[in-house]
Formats: structure tokens, sequence, C-alpha cells
């Protein structure tokens, strides 16, 4: 508990005096010192930035202020207002000097926003640290979209822990059981964050390209070696939509990726399976 109240002193923007509340506070274009673990975090993301396309980015903060999502009071902004926020939006703005920790942040106003790859960096932190101590068998989770396992759950069971993938639309229906040895697991969807208007449902998932939100997919589930990646590839890839998946999917085989979009009928869903290893998955 001790190294997570840590990260969120470090990394959450709603802590206005956590570091990356001091980052998009910044008006001026200037080289800043960083932390090893604002580093990190950066680092990662730029990676995720490049290997989907720009369909994750870090940099997206004004957006979801604009929509109102980071302050919990969700609205449908105008054009004009979602065409401003775009001007400061783009990882290609960020100056990392990995070598000597330190950051430019090359277009003033940008805002920095973790939630997309934040969770599954500090389970990913977490789970070091468990692996260090001894502990042989875990799960851990935050929020239940980013879940980082660790051995068995159980001797004599079939290897791994298995996590229910659930219909967003109705989550008493389980489509299937993901078998989980030494993995992370990542989920991005608009299940529990979206609102209505004009009789079209909106969720908290922004294209950091157009501005608007993720469109005509239920949700993505990734699966890969760490948490960090995970959470950060399920973002993007729910942004990138179905066309992209297959060809992300034959360029990265040790990404799993499990995409639910809307089926024929009200409620029903359409499962689709990427780089599964056989007996990963189970059928309900």
């Amino acid at each position: 508990m001790a190294l997570l109240e840590r990260l969120e002193n470090c990394w959450s923007i709603y802590r206005p005096h956590s570091e990356l509340s001091r980052l998009n506070a910044a008006r001026e274009v200037y080289e800043h010192p960083i932390s090893e673990d604002v580093r990190e975090l950066l680092s990662v993301s730029l990676q995720a930035y490049q290997l989907t396309q720009g369909g994750f980015d870090i940099t997206s903060g004004s957006l979801s202020e604009t929509w109102g999502f980071s302050r919990q009071k969700a609205r449908k902004p105008d054009s004009r207002e979602i065409a401003s926020a775009l001007t400061t939006v783009g990882s290609h703005h960020l100056q990392l000097d990995f070598q000597n920790s330190k950051l430019t942040v090359r277009r003033p106003g940008l805002k920095l926003n973790p939630g997309g790859i934040g969770k599954g960096l500090a389970l990913e932190r977490l789970a070091a640290w468990l692996i260090a101590s001894g502990v042989e068998n875990f799960l851990v989770h935050g929020g239940k979209s980013s879940i980082r396992g660790f051995g068995n759950r159980r001797s004599g069971e079939r290897a791994g822990w298995p996590i229910a993938v659930r219909n967003p639309a109705d989550p008493n229906q389980i489509l299937g059981k993901i078998h989980l040895v030494n993995q992370a697991i990542g989920t991005s969807g608009h299940a529990h964050q979206f609102f209505h208007y004009q009789g079209v449902r909106f969720g908290h998932v922004i294209d950091p390209r157009s501005g608007y939100p993720v469109q005509g997919v239920e949700s993505v589930t990734v699966i890969a070696p760490d948490a960090t990646l995970a959470d950060a590839l399920a973002t993007g890839l729910y942004v990138l939509g179905p066309r992209a998946w297959e060809r992300f999917a034959r360029l990265n085989p040790q990404i799993g990726i499990v995409g639910l979009l809307p089926g024929r009928r009200t409620g029903t869903v359409e499962v689709q399976l990427w780089n599964i290893d056989e007996g990963a998955w189970e059928t309900v």
C-alpha cells in the first residue's frame, strides 16, 4: 500500500501536487527534470503510442476535460471546443531524454492523462514486489479492468487463473474464461462510463485523433506479458477498431486479443479472438 500511495502521489492528475499535475500546469516550453516513476510511465506510453499508431495517447487529457469525463460531468461539447482541445493533443509534442531523466513539452497547454496506463504500470510494480518477496501464486487487479496473475489459483487445477469475460450489455452472462498464466489482462470499454445525447451513447474512451468517443465496439481485452502494455494496448486497440486487429495481431504474436462487437440482436455480442493459445480460452 505504501508503494501504491507513492505512485498515486506521483501520477494522479486528481492530486494537485503530484508530479504529473505540476507538469500539466506548466505554461511554457522548457526542459523538466522528472522522476524515475514518471520516466518509466512516459517511456512505455510512447511505446504504446507507436504500436497503436496513435490509438493510445497519454496526452489526451484536454479531450477528457472537454467532454467532462475527467470531472464526472460528461456533456456533448461543440465542434469548436473539440477542435481547440485537439491542438494540445499528440505524443509527438513530447521530447523525452531518457538518459538524463528530462522531459520537454513542446506544446503549452498539453495535458498528460495516465488513465489508460497508470493502473497497469502500478500492478506491474506490485507484481515485481510480490515476486521478489517470494510469493509464488497471486492475482492482483485494479478495478477489474486491469489484472496481473502469477502462478496458479490452486494446485491440481488447470494452470493459471481463470478470468471471466462478461457481456458488457449483460454482466450476468459469462461469454468465456481466459486462463491467465504469468500474464496480464487489460480491458477497455464503455460499459460503466457513458452518457446519452439525442439518442446516441457516448463512452469515455475518446479517439485522440478525431476528438470523439469511440463507437461500434463493445470492449477489447488484451492479454500481454506485462500489465503496463496490456492496459495501454487495450485502450489503443479499442480506439483503432476491428479493422486494425488482424494486422496488429499478425505483427505482435505475443499479444492476445478478445474483441467484443455489437451483435445482430440487442444485448448480444460477437466475440473475435486473436493470438489466443490453445487451451487459454474456454467458451462458457
